[in-house]
């Protein structure tokens, strides 16, 4: 009797176990411009401690979207030409953190006189 619930505690751990799964984070947003207007074709790149993991381009509403990240300190850069590159850092836990809305500004020309 004690073999049989000794086996079947074992049983119950094991199943417990492989029943845990990765849960999947997630980093996701939009890339507007001041006016709210969508960037189609905005790169987004992905670091974590510092070093890229991935990248990805903006759809046609704006959108990008990083999956399957593990729990760290994360930091996006996104850019579209002709804008000021912007930097946003994050901390993604036990939950994917809110959807990011990322506003671009026009960057400024240095116009040298002649």
């Amino acid at each position: 009797m004690w073999l049989c619930r000794s086996l079947l505690l074992i049983l119950i751990a094991a199943r417990s176990v492989q029943g845990q799964t990765q849960p999947n984070l997630v980093i996701n947003g939009i890339v507007q411009d001041q006016s709210g207007a969508a960037f189609l074709g905005a790169e987004v790149y992905l670091l974590k401690d510092g070093e890229q993991q991935r990248a990805t381009m903006t759809d046609a509403s704006g959108t990008f979207r990083f999956d399957r990240l593990q729990p760290g300190n994360y930091e996006l850069r996104t850019h579209k030409e002709g804008f000021k590159t912007d930097t946003t850092k994050l901390v993604v836990g036990t939950r994917s953190p809110a959807r990011l809305r990322i506003v671009l500004s026009i960057e400024t020309l240095n116009r040298r006189s002649p």
